[in-house]
């Protein structure tokens, strides 16, 4: 049985991974936004300050109702000023100012909540945005060989899913923040009216913020297998995608249903557990509200008596706001559950950018706009990584200009490499490849590519139209142009078939054409780059022999004038070229041409034979 799982340890490092390591991640993308940071931790200041101001006026109110107003001045309460302004006024008079004070404020805090909460998903939706482009970018510039090493599956979780996960985080931080002000606005006011009541309170609230506490533990550990569970998900959906043909052809429709049933119910599984810890918040909030209004009614009745009499005013006063701590605090447990699932996500995005964060290939400060000379390989050697052998063995050999240059060769022997560091996905560890008296990485990277085309066997189309799919190679030709250089690559001859000519969309990865047409609209995309060199990486293998003869028309056309790199297993399509180059063990072992290897009877010769050419 084929095990296609991946476990938390194989897809990322198992690190330790909480708050304060997501935040340092995170803080290099998050310092363009500091200026907001500062207006929402005012803003909330601003609000608390009218609640802080509305809880002021509240006892004043319950004592104009009770009046007894002049027996409360001697409690220990912080509003003894504000009763002093309002003496003057009759009791009437009071009531209403209070009143439409208290609205005032009430609707100062509403106003600048909702600036707060604006600003707040501004922030959310800003750095979920911006770390999507970063992402992308990375993505587009990160090292061949970590593109190479990553699931497709994983790099779109890293692009669509933890990029959101580090959006929310900071929306559910910055949304916690104007609770958190409340509640230390509530517990200061409780602890001025009663220091007593309140640390009892607080003491009775232990066990449960204790459970709370185990609850945001187990939550982060689901959160998290669930994280990996989705990108198995969609590793499994991309590889079933990708491979249709494959399962069909072997009948394996039932295994690959059997292993995605089983992936989606693990996933299911740490859903239903973070949502069953998540749901366990709720209660615990009304059991905190619940236990503190036991403790107040039972040790406040004792509390608040003078001379004799229990207070039900400063009784009243300390359950108002009491009842209203309990919002912040269940908003706040709210936030930390919501927070322990986005932490993850994270740390994961936060350890690609922070692993991707240099560039890879240095860009050089030349601008090339025509191949001037020939392209040297001089001494060069190249590993993969240190502790492999090396693909490019100190080779040394000439890529004539104007002349078409073969690379033949067994499987590993260093072709396709060579042609990676031709076109700079990599570059040497050791020598140098020149152009003129130029190493090209002295040329900008963007320029010395624009002046390559390709045209390989495994021709990748986009999902749009045919048009735009030729159109790739110069983004600013006109439709004059691209149809020129399609009647120049044969397209022409199969466009009658398709229902709306070049506006046909062509499918993913060009479903709708054959391998022979696919490959023509490659060479039509080519000639519309114009470029100096082509290389020609097993163009015509696999072709039946009407495509393979209009392939190679539209390919000799292309040819004509440049520079020219074929990679070939058939002999036969480079026994024409100018020079042969036959590499081993990556090293250039003979240079010349068909016929003069032929003659030296050496390794080409035995290529030569073994394929029955004749001579």
């Amino acid at each position: 049985m084929l095990n296609f799982n991946l476990s938390t340890n194989e897809m990322f490092p198992d690190r330790p991974r909480d708050l304060a390591g997501a935040l340092r991640l995170m803080w290099p993308y998050l310092r363009p936004f500091r200026f907001k940071f500062i207006s929402i931790v005012a803003l909330g200041i601003v609000a608390s300050g009218a609640e802080l101001l509305t809880i002021g006026l509240i006892l004043p109110l319950l004592e104009t109702l009770f009046g007894r107003e002049r027996i409360l001045l001697t409690a220990n309460t912080p509003i003894a000023f504000v009763v002093d302004w309002l003496a003057p006024l009759s009791a009437e008079w009071r009531l209403r100012v209070l009143v439409v004070v208290m609205f005032a404020l009430q609707a100062l805090r509403e106003a600048t909540n909702f600036a707060n909460q604006r600003l707040v998903a501004t922030v959310g939706t800003d750095l979920d945005a911006t770390l999507r482009k970063i992402v992308y970018d990375r993505i587009l510039f990160m090292d061949v060989r970590r593109i190479y090493g990553e699931t497709v599956s994983r790099l779109f979780a890293y692009l669509n899913t933890f990029t959101v996960h580090a959006g929310q985080l900071m929306l559910a931080l910055l949304q916690a923040l104007p609770p958190a002000l409340m509640f230390l606005v509530y517990l200061g006011v409780l602890v001025r009216i009663s220091p007593t009541l309140t640390i009892a309170g607080a003491l009775s609230m232990g066990v449960v913020l204790i459970l709370s506490n185990w609850i945001m533990s187990r939550h982060r550990m689901w959160s998290e297998r669930m994280g990996v569970a989705a990108v198995t998900l969609t590793h499994r959906a991309f590889e079933t995608l990708s491979a249709m043909r494959l399962i069909r052809m072997f009948s394996r429709e039932d295994f690959a249903r059997r292993e995605f049933h089983k992936d989606v119910e693990e996933y299911r599984r740490g859903r239903v557990a973070a949502a069953t810890l998540n749901a366990m918040m709720s209660p615990l909030n009304q059991l905190i509200g619940l236990m503190l209004l036991v403790v107040v009614v039972w040790i406040g009745t004792a509390h608040f008596i003078v001379d004799g009499q229990v207070f039900a005013e400063m009784i009243g006063l300390y359950l108002i706001v009491l009842m209203r701590l309990s919002g912040p605090i269940a908003q706040i447990n709210s936030q930390r559950a919501h927070i322990a699932t986005m932490i993850v996500g994270t740390h994961w995005v936060g350890e690609f950018l922070a692993a991707t964060k240099e560039p890879i290939l240095p860009s050089g400060s030349i601008g090339i706009t025509k191949l001037i000379g020939d392209i040297v390989f001089e001494n060069v050697g190249f590993k993969y990584s240190e502790n492999e052998m090396a693909a490019i063995d100190n080779a040394s050999f000439t890529i004539t200009k104007g002349k078409v240059t073969a690379l033949v060769g067994a499987s590993g022997a260093g072709k396709s490499t060579t042609l990676d560091l031709i076109y700079r996905f990599y570059d040497p560890t050791s020598g140098r490849i020149t152009v003129g008296s130029n190493d090209i990485r002295d040329y900008t990277v963007e320029s010395w590519r624009r002046r390559l085309a390709s045209v390989s066997q495994d021709t990748f189309l986009f999902a749009c139209s045919l048009r735009e799919n030729i159109r790739y190679g110069n983004l600013d030709a006109s439709d004059e142009e691209v149809e020129a250089a399609a009647r120049a690559a044969n397209v022409e001859e199969f466009i009658p078939s398709l229902p709306q000519g070049y506006d046909t969309l062509l499918g993913d990865r060009g479903m709708r054409l054959s391998g022979g047409q696919a490959q023509r609209v490659a060479i039509a995309r080519a000639i519309l780059a114009d470029p100096d060199v082509l290389i020609l990486d097993e163009a015509t293998s696999a072709q039946d022999a009407e495509s393979e003869r209009l392939v190679q028309q539209a390919l000799a056309k292309l040819s004509r004038d440049r520079t020219v790199v074929v990679v070939a297993h058939r002999l036969a399509t480079v026994r024409n070229a100018d020079k042969i180059i036959v590499l081993e063990k990556g090293q250039a072992i003979e240079i010349g041409t068909h016929d003069e290897l032929v003659a030296r009877r050496g390794r080409y010769a035995r290529f030569v034979e073994l394929q029955d050419l004749t001579v």
